[in-house]
């Protein structure tokens, strides 16, 4: 027969805990009243476990350990140099004068402090005698109290009425045997739960759901994973030209980081209406990392059981979506640099130029009394593409006004007809690649890449 094990509590606190944080943790996750904290803190021998497998027994006793009290696993089986003989019945209370001694310094044995934190055992009527209803005072059977009726002790929060049905529930059991188990009280069904909680599914990453929680390294999987594909559907658009794909990435990571920000924040306990904090500048930046820092409950909590870990897959996953739009977007820019700005600043990203005009006629020319040389011909049909923070094509421009050459400037950056327009010409000549600007049409020749002043005049007829 295997042996079999219980579990002893001494109250005594680890090195390093705060009792007041113990006694919360304590509270909180085996959901004990505060008279039963009492009794577990007063440095008595209490039994919370009397018939466990050596590895349930240990579990349990590494639990308690972790949430800072210490916990000793025993062995059930009697001493060999003693017999086992019933527990004596405990003295008749029908009359105060014959209470018991006080016995507050003794040790009580773990089977007695047991039943101070179990269940009451099922009432009889044939023990219903063990205090006296007609007795004006009533002495405690644990510390020797000595009070006016009442249920529970005022020193030390003995339920007396319970603990004297639990010690006639004992004399009317047989002698122990080499089963103990054969006599172990149920136990209660939180110390079940506590010592057989497994590890649950984590909340799905691809879910519409709010439900749930995700570790941390899970929340990092998932966040690499919304990021990535985010990422690559803009990657998508600049490629495609089509601008709504910028959009759409952008709204569906924003629900995506609210939600999984929200899973994560139930592991921890927290109500997940504080991933709103991400809204705030700067402040949502360090509560998302934050969230990859703080550790989750170690036990089930109102948002469902301990997830088990995970999240390398989606981590991977993100990582590679990320390196994929980083390269869809790089040749998209290459190929295509003014369809790549244009489709930036469709997206809202960038700053917008400036709106200028389709069209500006240079003036004409003051009237001089000196003339000019050289003197290019009125009817030379030229057209300056430029844009509103290049340099080179304000030069451009302020050359072509001093020679009197009456020209038609377009501003591609504001102008997406113009910007639409300049490419068809420019595939038409067989000019590709990164253009620079500004780009001239000289009498229907095509002079792109900021052409020096002598490369225009080559082209300009003269008077």
């Amino acid at each position: 027969m295997p042996s079999r094990y219980r579990v002893i509590l001494n109250g005594q606190i680890l090195a390093g805990h705060d009792p007041a944080e113990v006694r919360a943790a304590l509270a909180r996750s085996f959901r004990i009243a505060d008279a039963q904290l009492d009794l577990l803190f007063s440095h008595r021998r209490i039994m919370i476990k009397r018939d466990a497998s050596a590895e349930e027994a240990e579990r349990l006793a590494r639990l308690i350990r972790a949430l800072g009290m210490d916990a000793t696993v025993e062995s059930t089986a009697p001493p060999p140099e003693q017999a086992p003989a019933p527990t004596p019945a405990p003295e008749p209370t029908s009359a105060p004068a014959s209470a018991p001694e006080p016995k507050a310094a003794a040790p009580r044995p773990a089977s007695e402090e047991l039943f101070s934190l179990a269940p009451p055992a099922p009432p009889s009527t044939a023990r219903e005698t063990a205090v006296d209803p007609s007795a004006d005072n009533v002495t405690c059977p644990q510390c020797g109290e000595i009070q006016p009726r009442r249920t529970l002790c005022r020193h030390c929060g003995l339920d007396m009425p319970r603990y004297h049905r639990a010690q006639a529930a004992l004399q009317a059991e047989p002698p122990p045997t080499a089963q103990p188990s054969q006599h172990a009280r149920p136990e209660p069904e939180r110390e079940v739960k506590a010592e057989t909680a497994e590890p649950g599914e984590s909340a799905p990453l691809l879910s519409l759901s709010f439900s749930g929680r995700l570790p941390r390294m899970a929340y990092l999987g998932g966040s690499l994973f919304g990021t990535g594909a985010a990422l690559s559907l803009i990657a998508l658009g600049l490629s495609s030209g089509i601008k709504g794909l910028g959009t759409l990435a952008m709204l569906a990571l924003l629900i995506y980081t609210f939600r999984i920000a929200a899973l994560r924040l139930h592991d921890t306990g927290r109500s997940g209406w504080m991933s709103l904090l991400m809204l705030v500048p700067l402040l949502g930046q360090i509560f998302a990392l934050a969230l990859l820092l703080i550790p989750g409950d170690e036990l089930e909590n109102d948002y469902g059981e301990t997830p088990e870990a995970g999240g390398g897959k989606a981590a991977l996953m993100g990582l590679a979506l990320i390196a994929l739009a980083l390269t869809l977007s790089y040749k998209a820019i290459e190929r295509d640099p003014v369809a790549a700005r244009e489709a930036l600043l469709g997206m809202g990203w960038g700053q917008r130029a400036r709106p200028a005009p389709k069209a500006v006629e240079a003036p004409p020319p003051p009237a001089e009394t000196e003339p000019q040389t050289p003197r290019y011909a009125y009817e030379n049909q030229v057209a300056l593409y430029s844009a509103s923070d290049c340099d080179s094509c304000a030069a451009m421009r302020r050359w072509l006004q001093s020679q009197d050459i009456h020209f038609v400037e377009h501003a591609i950056d504001a102008n997406p007809a113009a910007a639409a327009a300049l490419r068809e010409k420019l595939s038409r000549a067989g000019i590709d690649g990164q253009i620079r600007l500004p780009v001239l049409e000289v009498n229907g020749e095509m002079i792109a890449n900021d052409p020096e002043i002598s490369e225009v005049q080559k082209h300009l007829k003269m008077k």
